[in-house]
């Protein structure tokens, strides 16, 4: 895994509030993989270089973000069984694991408020996106495989059914997304 890249923080924070700056520079996305293993199973390689500003009241969050840029991300097969790459290099992927690439990812003038539940977005830009896709013979598509909870599912359809429950989360407000 790549030791490059920055972190930095700066501002104040106690346990009920917090004003923080946050800037990262050519941080590799691979610092994030353990906590995408539950999720998907391909890895995600790339940088990321961002400004924001994180705001908190009590439980209130608010992050606005000036700007992200991922560069080079590829979303990579390490798993034969689980995530076989659909493709051949034809297409235009460049490395013969890779299930998905793009030069770049631009986001600007985002705000994400968990108090409000929104997200609003200034702009965001895709540079150069090469995704494979195909179809098994029995009709799933490729990126079905790549989500671990897919995988679960498939082994839950051998197991016997568990009685459904209640969740709180479904009668919450829904959060709501636009373009400033």
């Amino acid at each position: 895994m790549p030791s490059t890249g920055r972190l930095v923080f700066s501002g104040k924070a106690t346990d009920q509030m917090a004003e923080v700056d946050v800037t990262t520079t050519g941080l590799p996305l691979q610092l994030g993989a353990s906590y995408l293993t539950g999720v998907i199973e391909p890895g995600l390689l790339g940088t990321i270089d961002s400004e924001m500003h994180l705001s908190r009241q009590g439980t209130a969050l608010k992050l606005t973000l000036a700007q992200m840029r991922v560069s080079d991300v590829a979303l990579q097969c390490n798993s034969k069984a689980n995530c076989a790459p659909p493709h051949g290099p034809a297409i235009g992927l460049k490395g013969k694991n890779n299930l998905l690439e793009l030069r770049q990812l631009l986001v600007k003038d985002a705000v994400l408020d968990t108090e409000a539940q929104q997200v609003k977005l200034g702009s965001v830009q895709l540079v150069e996106p090469v995704l494979g896709v195909s179809r098994a013979k029995d009709g799933r598509m490729m990126f079905e495989d790549w989500l671990v909870a897919s995988q679960a599912r498939q082994s839950e359809a051998k197991a016997p059914a568990k009685p459904a429950t209640s969740s709180k989360a479904a009668a919450s407000k829904p959060w709501m997304c636009s373009w400033m």
